[in-house]
């Protein structure tokens, strides 16, 4: 294994051919793969990523319940009030809802999941215990 601080660094040795094969998320993808610098051998969801329709999951390419996808939230202080939060929920609801919006995280392969912050809570609850139990298996370690 080959640790790297960044995407960029592991995507300059992919093209130089110094490694096999890496995990990125789409959006460090899409341009090298749209100029043909690289070629993604599957992703890493439940569903195929509509910016890579054409490449199977984990799970077609013959791995039983693959699921591991980055994803993205908004965090504020614990001690926020309720209303404020309740603003920018709102706020960033409406901006993710937005069909313009929606359609360029299409494009770079993100899916727009606008939702409650219980529901948020719940998957960093199940990212949390998914990690921990592989760490615990010995099949993560720190360095990873």
């Amino acid at each position: 294994m080959v640790g790297y601080k960044t995407a960029t660094q592991a995507l300059t040795d992919l093209k130089a051919g110094e490694i096999d094969f890496f995990f990125t998320d789409t959006t460090g993808a899409l341009g090298p793969v749209t100029r043909g610098e690289i070629r993604p051998l599957g992703v890493t969801t439940v569903r195929r990523s509509k910016a890579f329709a054409e490449i199977p999951t984990m799970q077609e390419a013959g791995i039983a319940e693959y699921d591991l996808s980055s994803w993205f939230a908004i965090f504020a202080p614990a001690k926020t009030s309720k209303s404020v939060r309740d603003k920018l929920r709102s706020a960033l609801d409406e901006v993710v809802k937005r069909k313009e919006t929606a359609d360029y995280l299409e494009s770079i392969g993100i899916d727009a999941l606008p939702g409650s912050p219980e529901l948020l809570m719940e998957k960093v609850r199940r990212q949390t215990a998914l990690y921990r139990k592989l760490y615990e298996d010995g099949k993560l370690s720190a360095a990873d």
